[in-house]
């Protein structure tokens, strides 16, 4: 049975530093010079660096950087070809974003655990190091005792 040749998803790895482009079909790896990849800030237009690999049926981008986490970027992609010379019916352009990478070193100072408080204040202690990458902080409050 023939299968179409489609976009199957786009899939942002942030432990690896990966963007990976899944397709329904192998593709031809003998024409990467002919895919041509972009990868940019959707609002400045900043572009991103990378470089990439055709594995079967997918494409992996390995990003020299970790972009902005929560920022909009636009990957576009043409020249996608299958393993029988199929072009891929519509090229890519699919608005992204990307997680955080950041591992906080932060730790609730006060109250310690488990303390009973009538007047909650929440003291942050953070690694300096970690400062100008953390945004935000979520912090999760219960009464129940199971809470973990």
């Amino acid at each position: 049975m023939y299968q179409n040749f489609s976009l199957i998803g786009i899939e942002t790895v942030s432990r690896t530093k990966q963007i990976i482009v899944e397709f329904s079909t192998c593709l031809n790896m003998n024409l990467k010079e002919d895919i041509v990849i972009s990868l940019y800030e959707r609002e400045s237009k900043t572009p991103i660096d990378f470089d990439f690999v055709i594995e079967q049926e997918k494409i992996i981008i390995d990003l020299d950087t970790w972009p902005i986490p929560n920022t909009d970027y636009i990957l576009a992609i043409t020249g996608i070809k299958s393993i029988l010379d199929e072009p891929l019916p519509n090229n890519i352009k699919k608005r992204i974003s990307f997680e955080s990478n950041v591992e906080s070193k932060a730790s609730i100072a006060s109250p310690v655990q488990f303390q009973e408080v009538s007047n909650l204040i929440v003291e942050i202690k953070e690694d300096t190091d970690n400062t100008s990458l953390v945004n935000r902080y979520y912090i999760e409050i219960s009464t129940d005792n199971a809470f973990n």
